[in-house]
């Protein structure tokens, strides 16, 4: 009966390979891109078990897990709760955390060259996983193809509900046959 009363207006993506696609994500988040008081979800797919390291203890969030990568072959569903523009993960060694240099040599800076950022997650495994059931997840790991370590497709799943529906009709019913 309870489940009679969720329902949703409309289902989209976000492609959150570029730093618009990341913002209109954290946007969503905050406050259902401007549209409520409170913030949503996103869903999104990828691999687990998760292959989380710890955070370096002098960056802020610094002891917490955090993922810079995921294994290739998506086979799990993570929901994404909400973000952290100061969490960071020095990618490429040199002791400096940027978001402006083409640490990856392809010619162009984007979100796969942030080493600032990072959304937080939570697994369906519960509280005694990691940092009480949530981690965190750089950026950059949004915008990377699946086979360099990013998220199915790129991109995040999300639900606009409607938050006042009730069911017109219902019935609860016990049916017997023998065919």
């Amino acid at each position: 009966y309870n489940s009679m009363k969720n329902r949703i207006a409309g289902a989209y993506k976000i492609k959150t390979d570029t730093e618009e696609g990341i913002l209109a994500l954290k946007n969503w988040v905050y406050d259902h891109l401007g549209k409520s008081d409170v913030g949503g979800v996103a869903s999104f797919y990828a691999n687990v078990p998760y292959n989380a390291v710890l955070l370096n203890d002098t960056t802020p969030e610094g002891g917490k897990h955090v993922l810079t990568e995921w294994y290739p072959n998506p086979t799990h569903a993570l929901t994404v709760v909400g973000y952290n523009d100061s969490v960071r993960w020095d990618y490429n060694g040199d002791g400096m955390y940027t978001n402006h240099l083409d640490i990856n040599d392809d010619g162009v800076i984007d979100p796969k060259d942030w080493e600032i950022g990072a959304v937080k997650i939570v697994n369906s495994h519960g509280v005694n996983q990691l940092d009480s059931g949530y981690c965190y997840m750089m950026y950059k790991v949004l915008a990377e193809d699946i086979e360099d370590g990013g998220i199915w497709n790129q991109a995040v799943h999300i639900v606009d509900a409607i938050s006042d529906y009730e069911p017109e009709l219902t019935l609860k019913i016990q049916l017997e046959h023998d065919s």
